[in-house]
């Protein structure tokens, strides 16, 4: 059965889809991994793809699913049949929008939509409690949904490369981040409500055009790479130095008149 579908799919891409071992799928940008004639995972990576063939609905056994690099430019509203999926790589496509019928993969666990052309997110984006790695890089986003902070599972969240003058208020919810990534952007402050990522590790937000700090960034206790390059920082909130597992803070390419001086021990402070 899952054989068969396969030789569809090859029909329609022009391309033989070998199977791999499931721990070289990753690398193998064309492939697919089965078990039990279920296909686990498949890999369309660079076909060229601008539609996808009907026959890939009908493996509703995938947990991983890669079309990144392609030139798919709609997904279409039969992903939802893929009940199973935990991992979708949808990045480097033309894709403007994106079905309801995603945000019903409630297993998802990674989902990486980034290089597209997305101005918008759903709504609904909030069902996935499970999601752990969102990848939203260089879209042309400028705002996120109310919704995305009831993505309570979530550790990794990269919104670079956007047009974002505003951190949405919304991420500041995400009480189990570990990374943040909002790097060149047009962001001019950080909100007060920071200061509640109390789990946050990392955060990238380099090439803004942030002026000022907010206090709070002083209550991310476990805070252990801060990255500020490239920003108009004259000043930095007398707490900078305070979370105690701070070890890299990068000021580089700011606007001080004097160097700050950041006495926190085992702290690397590049300016």
């Amino acid at each position: 059965m899952s054989s068969n579908l396969i030789r569809r799919i090859e029909e329609k891409t022009g391309r033989r889809i070998p199977q791999v071992p499931a721990n070289e799928l990753h690398i193998a940008k064309v492939g697919y991994q089965a078990e039990d004639d279920r296909v686990l995972s498949l890999s369309l990576r660079g076909c060229g793809l601008r539609q996808l063939p009907d026959a890939l609905w009908e493996l509703t056994s995938l947990q991983t699913l890669s079309l990144g690099e392609n030139e798919i430019t709609e997904l279409p509203p039969d992903i939802g049949m893929l009940s199973q999926l935990r991992q979708f790589y949808l990045f480097n496509n033309p894709i403007a929008s994106l079905p309801d019928e995603l945000t019903t993969l409630t297993d998802l666990e990674i989902l990486d939509l980034g290089h597209n052309k997305l101005a918008s997110i759903p709504n609904s984006i909030g069902n996935f409690k499970k999601l752990q790695f969102l990848y939203l890089s260089d879209n042309l986003l400028s705002t996120l949904p109310n919704s995305i902070g009831n993505l309570d599972s979530l550790i990794y969240l990269s919104m670079t490369d956007n047009q974002f003058t505003e951190l949405p208020a919304a991420v500041c919810r995400l009480r189990n981040l570990k990374e943040l990534r909002i790097y060149n952007n047009r962001l001019s402050r950080l909100p007060e409500d920071i200061g509640g990522l109390g789990e946050l590790r990392e955060l990238h937000a380099r090439g803004n055009r942030l002026t000022e700090l907010p206090e709070t960034i002083g209550d991310l206790q476990n805070l252990y790479y801060l990255d500020l390059r490239g920003n108009l920082l004259k000043e930095l909130p007398e707490n900078i130095g305070k979370p105690k597992e701070l070890k890299k803070l990068d000021l580089r390419w700011n606007k001080f008149v004097e160097i700050p001086k950041l006495g926190t021990p085992g702290l690397s402070v590049y300016i």
